[in-house]
C-alpha cells in the first residue's frame, strides 16, 4: 500500500495552492464590492418620491407626439432592455431617439410606472440609474437635450 492507505483525492502542491486561494479570495471580494455598490446605487436612485405622479402633472396632451400604443411599447422596450442579467443600451438609446418632446418622455415615464425584477421595484429613473453607467446616462441625457428635453436621468 506504499504507506498511503486512506488518502484519496488530488494532491496539491503548496506552490499552487496559495495562488489559487488568493485568486478565489480576490474574486469573492470583487463580487461583494459589485453587489454592495449596486445596492448603494439603488438606494440613491430610489428616493421614494412619487416620480410618476409628478410627471403626470407636467404632461401637455397637445405636445405628445407618440400614440398611446407607441408609449406603451416604449415603456415595455425599456423594461425588457434592463431587466435580468445585462442591459441592452442600444434599445434604451432607440427609445430615447423616438422621444420628441418633454411630454413624450413624461408619458413614457408614466407608462413605465414602477416595475419589478427580482428584489428591485422602482420607477424608470431609478431603473436607469441602477442599470446604466455614468457614461450611458450622459448619452441618454445628451440624446434628450439635443431635442430641447430638459429632464435629466
Amino acid at each position: 500500500m506504499n504507506g498511503q492507505a486512506g488518502i484519496t483525492g488530488v494532491k496539491l502542491d503548496k506552490e499552487l495552492l496559495i495562488p489559487v486561494v488568493i485568486f478565489v479570495a480576490v474574486l469573492l471580494f470583487a463580487f461583494l464590492v459589485f453587489f454592495v455598490s449596486k445596492n448603494i446605487a439603488r438606494k440613491k436612485a430610489s428616493t421614494n418620491e412619487p416620480l410618476v405622479d409628478d410627471v403626470k402633472k407636467l404632461i401637455v396632451k397637445a405636445d405628445v407626439t407618440l400614440s398611446q400604443a407607441a408609449i406603451g411599447s416604449a415603456a415595455d422596450k425599456l423594461y425588457i432592455a434592463m431587466r435580468g442579467m445585462g442591459t441592452d443600451e442600444r434599445a434604451i438609446y432607440q427609445v430615447m431617439n423616438i422621444v420628441q418632446t418633454n411630454s413624450d418622455l413624461y408619458s413614457i415615464i408614466v407608462a413605465f410606472g414602477k416595475r419589478k425584477s427580482g428584489d428591485f421595484y422602482d420607477n424608470l429613473s431609478a431603473w436607469i440609474a441602477d442599470e446604466c453607467s455614468a457614461g450611458e446616462i450622459e448619452t441618454i441625457n445628451n440624446i434628450l437635450s439635443k431635442k430641447g428635453i430638459n429632464f435629466k436621468f
